[in-house]
């Protein structure tokens, strides 16, 4: 799975089933330099009905993710989503809202009021940021694919996005001093 990095001080904002049977939790970075380190880490909150969880690691930062406030996102605007896919290294992906409001029965509860999304990934996204492209800032982080019709080849593969007002809340909670005046890199135009 993947995470985003959301405080200074090493809180990393995931999906829950991501770390929920992790035993010994190690995260694997890439580091500015270029280098390549692991971290141990330990789980500080979950929102298992939401599919989210708060890990954190021993070190420090100088601009973790900017988190985004409620967001004005419709369907077609672009959107970034950057995460660590397994065998594929980091990664920046991007697409654009499809729906609002989805809803789904889910593992065991319900995804209520995602956003459904068609960015392109590989393996091991889960966890992963999804960035407004017009600001930069967090507004949501991907916990699933569906498979939308399985039958025609290639299969239509969108993907759930859990949305910041769920994802606020969770790092309020866990007394988290995540950021949210920061804007963070420059993406390209979609």
């Amino acid at each position: 799975g993947s995470g985003i990095l959301v405080s200074k001080e090493g809180h990393i904002l995931t999906a829950h089933h991501v770390v929920e049977d992790a035993k010994g939790l190690r995260i694997t970075m890439l580091e500015t330099d270029g280098s390549i380190k692991t971290y141990t880490a330990t789980v500080v909150a979950t929102d298992e009905a939401h599919d989210l969880a708060v890990i954190k690691i021993n070190r420090s930062f100088s601009q973790p993710s900017a988190v985004g406030g409620l967001t004005d996102m419709q369907p077609g605007d672009a959107i970034y989503s950057v995460g660590y896919p397994h065998d594929f290294g980091e990664m920046v992906s991007r697409g654009s809202i499809m729906r609002l409001n989805w809803s789904e029965e889910f593992r065991s509860g319900n995804v209520d009021n995602a956003m459904l999304a068609d960015i392109k990934d590989g393996a091991g996204t889960s966890g992963s940021g999804v960035f407004d492209s017009r600001n930069g800032k967090l507004i949501g982080v991907l916990v699933m694919k569906v498979w939308v019709d399985r039958s025609r080849a290639p299969a239509t593969v969108v993907h759930v996005i859990v949305p910041i007002k769920f994802i606020r809340p969770l790092l309020e909670k866990a007394r988290v001093p995540f950021e949210s005046d920061y804007v963070g890199p420059k993406l390209p135009k979609p």
